[in-house]
């Protein structure tokens, strides 16, 4: 998707930010610079999340960051990703980049989240720190993407069988 031109550009660095980062699209809109510690090594997100209320430290990768418009003379009290369009338009704009990407699978604004989390754990990242990168108050709630890669081993061991 990353190399595949989006109708949208602020619909593009909201998901692939998302993609890298985890947060909600609720909590994106609401994200300030204040909410951000960029004063070391990796930034530092620390805000309440909006669905659960309970706070979250989420670690900002530079790939995440990448996404990310400048702060130039931004107010702390700014929104990091301003005059967003509404949720159903950029899950419209989705739909069309990842058609135009070759992409079959419909995407929404959402599954940014089963991106960041699927592509940690077939990396190899623990379940439980996963679970709190995505700001589940339940690892349980993480354990489904478990179950999506541990899918993609058995596949990946199906492909032996031709040999």
């Amino acid at each position: 998707m990353e190399a595949t031109p989006a109708g949208s550009e602020k619909t593009r660095n909201v998901y692939l930010f998302m993609c890298y980062c985890g947060l909600r699209i609720s909590d994106v809109k609401q994200l300030t610079w204040a909410d951000i510690d960029t004063s070391s090594e990796p930034w530092i997100i620390s805000k309440r999340q909006q669905k659960t209320k309970t706070p979250l430290y989420l670690p900002l990768s530079q790939k995440a960051r990448q996404f990310m418009p400048e702060q130039g003379d931004a107010a702390p009290t700014d929104l990091v990703f301003a005059d967003l369009p509404t949720e159903p338009s950029m899950n419209r704009s989705l739909k069309m980049w990842a058609k135009k990407a070759g992409i079959e699978k419909v995407l929404t604004l959402h599954t940014a989240r089963h991106t960041l989390a699927t592509t940690l754990l077939t990396k190899g990242a623990d379940l439980y720190i996963v679970s709190k990168l995505l700001g589940h108050t339940d690892v349980a709630t993480t354990q489904i993407y478990a179950k999506i890669v541990d899918s993609k081993k058995v596949e990946a061991v199906n492909l032996l069988n031709d040999l």
